[in-house]
């Protein structure tokens, strides 16, 4: 016979507290695993919605070693991205007093990336070298001429890359002149310079099809 001066009570208040704090700790970790997916995909959502900004550094203006420079990507905007492809071109730009721009390009052409970078997370950066020493010993001859016109030697960099949420694929290019002995890279735009006596750096990247 169980006692009847309610000794066993305890046992069955501490029985039932037990469970009651299990189911709270079971709910409170329903709460939040629930509340951090609502918050993942709010953030997945935010950043489907802009495209991804990855940007070239130093974007005025970079000094080397001649044909051969250090640059950065560094990824400002809300979505991880990856596979990022680098792809090198060189002009050199020639316009004769009040004609159009006419761009002779140098170097082999490939359908290959000159240079590659697997992923850029959030926030981050990554370093990469371009090189174009013997390309530019052919675009010094054709500088140094006696075609008539305005001159300028210029490099761009077509980036492709795919945004990692969804797979997008995404294009940025960048424009430099290429300067001093060749040992110099510098962005008129970003300088906010002009460029007297022939067309601007942002007449050439409209031809390029470098936006602004």
């Amino acid at each position: 016979m169980p006692p009847v001066d309610g000794s066993d009570k305890p046992k069955i208040t501490d029985w039932i507290t037990g469970i009651s704090t299990v189911i709270l700790v079971i709910i409170t970790m329903v709460y939040v695993s629930l509340t951090h997916r609502m918050l993942n995909q709010g953030q997945s959502q935010l950043a489907l919605s802009q495209d991804p900004v990855i940007v070239v550094e130093p974007a005025e203006d970079a000094q080397g070693e001649v044909g051969e420079f250090n640059l950065t990507l560094r990824n400002l905007g809300l979505s991880e991205v990856r596979d990022v492809r680098i792809y090198e071109d060189y002009f050199v730009s020639l316009t004769p007093t009040g004609g159009p721009i006419r761009l002779t390009r140098f170097g082999k052409f490939s359908v290959k990336p000159d240079s590659v970078i697997p992923e850029l997370a959030l926030d981050t950066s990554a370093d990469f070298k371009i090189t174009f020493k013997a390309i530019h010993e052919n675009m010094k001859e054709f500088y140094s001429s006696d075609a008539k016109g305005h001159r300028m030697m210029i490099t761009r960099l077509t980036l492709k890359f795919r945004r990692a949420l969804d797979g997008k694929e995404f294009t940025k290019s960048k424009a430099y002149v290429i300067a001093g002995h060749g040992d110099y890279l510098l962005d008129h735009d970003e300088r906010g310079m002009s460029f007297p006596g022939g067309p601007s750096l942002s007449d050439i990247k409209q031809v390029l099809g470098v936006p602004e």
